[in-house]
């Protein structure tokens, strides 16, 4: 596989910035759509190290990302006092977090990226047990935010919880 350049690495980390801040816009996953769930598990795959995007898909799917938010979220954008609660995450804050909170959420991304393909190829197959939407939004929503070890632990417990539940294999 050839090495990835820098734009889309960037590109990539906009995008999972994007994915947390459609994450923050889910207060009740009861107001996502089939359409929501569909962004975030297309987002989630082509944020993996082995996914293969131009950089125009990728940017589609950034742009994609950020119309559900506006769409759930509709007054945040025009907001006169942002308080931030819907922004895009900084990737930058998860990679100079301290090294144990950066190992951790990189497990859950890892995680939440294999959940999303799992979910798409059940979906292919009319597989109808794959409710784990919320979890998906629950666990990108935790990423973004200054979690202790501790508070991460239990999301890692939850979402590696989830993939035994369905059937998928660790690496």
């Amino acid at each position: 596989m050839a090495e990835k350049n820098d734009v889309t690495v960037r590109l990539q980390d906009v995008l999972t910035g994007a994915l947390i801040g459609l994450a923050r816009a889910i207060d009740d996953p009861a107001v996502a759509s089939a359409e929501t769930w569909t962004i975030m598990t297309e987002g989630l795959m082509a944020t993996a190290p082995d996914a293969c995007l131009s950089d125009a898909a990728l940017e589609t799917l950034i742009q994609n990302v950020r119309a559900e938010k506006a769409r759930l979220a509709p007054g945040c954008s025009q907001c006169m006092a942002p308080c931030g609660r819907t922004a895009d995450y900084d990737m930058q804050a998860l990679w100079t977090a301290e090294e144990e909170v950066r190992a951790l959420k990189l497990r859950i991304l890892t995680d939440l990226r294999e959940i999303a393909a799992h979910i798409t190829h059940a979906h292919a197959q009319q597989d109808e047990k794959t409710d784990v939407y919320p979890l998906l939004s629950e666990a990108l929503f935790k990423i973004g935010y200054d979690e202790s070890v501790d508070a991460l632990l239990t999301t890692v417990r939850k979402v590696e919880e989830t993939k035994r539940n369905l059937r998928i294999s660790q690496v």
